[in-house]
This record gives structure tokens, sequence and C-alpha cells, in this order.
């Protein structure tokens, strides 16, 4: 068993029930034994996606969303109003090198209708406001 790639990750019961107990494990090999057990992670990244305990994927989100808005911003130096690129040609960059980012792993996370989700589409909101101010040249 190699040490350094044992994790623990236990999901919650229920949505309503989000303080259920979160206990470590004994795995009876060192170094988990009795007195240094496996304690179990608050974030479990499986492929790129980051599940959290009552599945909400706010850390996901919260993850790429800030990631796709750095992206933004960085391609502000690729030009202005006056000089640069065209809207078009920007507006084909913000759908062919930002949305994959802000979008990535949104078939887990896109269930409409839930409290997690409008919290989930919140965060992304930024990505495009900016994005669209970008392309436009808006402030």
């Amino acid at each position: 068993m190699e040490h350094t790639k044992t994790e623990l990750f236990n999901f919650a019961d229920s949505a309503r029930n989000k303080n259920s107990p979160n206990p470590s494990i004994n795995l009876g090999v060192a170094p988990f034994t009795r007195e240094s057990p496996c304690v179990p992670k608050d974030v479990w990244r499986y492929l790129g996606i980051m599940f959290d305990r009552n599945l909400t994927f706010r850390d996901h989100v919260k993850f790429y969303s800030t990631k796709s808005v750095s992206a933004v911003r960085c391609m502000k130096s690729l030009g202005n109003s006056n000089r640069g690129l065209t809207p078009k040609q920007k507006r084909l960059l913000y759908i062919s090198c930002i949305q994959p980012i802000a979008t990535f792993g949104l078939r887990c996370w896109y269930k409409p209708g839930t409290r997690a989700f409008k919290t989930n589409i919140k965060m992304l909101r930024l990505t495009h406001n900016q994005g669209a101010c970008w392309i436009t040249g808006a402030f």
C-alpha cells in the first residue's frame, strides 16, 4: 500500500444531515495506526472534479470560476476598444478558451432547482460578466 496515495473520504448521510460524523479509521498498518489514524478529507479530487461531503460541488465551481476569471483578466492584454483584437475575435477566444475552463465538470453539478445550483451559477456569473465587458470594451 502506498501511504502517500492513501486517502479517506466520507459522504454525508443526506443533504439534511450535514453534521453527520466524519470518523477517522485505523488501518492497522503504519503510518495509520491507533495513535495516528487516517483522517478523512473535506474535499476529494478525482479526475479534476472536486467532491465535497454533501455533493454541492461548491469547492469545484469556486476553483474553476476563479481560474476562468484570471484567464479573462490575462486576455485583457490582447487588446482594448481602440486597438488589438476585434470583438468577433475576442468572442471566439472567450468561447474556445474561457468557457471550457468555467464549465468543466458541469454534468456533475448541474441540477436546477437546488440551493447549491443557484450558488454555483452566481460564482460563474462573474466570469461571464467580465468576459462580456472584455469583448465589448465596456467598463
